[in-house]
């Protein structure tokens, strides 16, 4: 008797993924070929324009926070505003008492 496990019949379509692999980098920004010693780009111009995307998406994040800070900082205000007024509310209405 042998240990070993007979193999599953798979039929050869399982296989297949449809996923096709570029033997050519290509750039990160057209989409065009690049040279296999550059990085990301295929040029200065591509490079330039993934830098300002980049720096384009840096400043939406440090916008969204700082927008984010400010909101909860006009909450706070208009909190100690309400509460300023209900003061001053109170001590209108014991002035007219007297």
């Amino acid at each position: 008797m042998s240990d070993a496990m007979p193999r599953p019949q798979v039929p050869a379509e399982a296989v297949r993924t449809g996923v096709v692999a570029s033997q050519e980098p290509t750039c990160a920004v057209c989409g065009g070929p690049r040279a296999a010693r550059k990085r990301e780009t295929c040029s200065a111009k591509c490079r330039a324009a993934l830098h300002r995307q980049r720096q384009g998406a840096s400043m939406r994040t440090q916008l969204a926070g700082l927008r984010a800070g400010l909101v909860l900082i006009r909450a706070q205000v208009d909190d100690r505003l309400a509460e300023v007024d209900a003061l001053l509310g109170a001590l209108v209405a014991t002035r007219r008492r007297e």
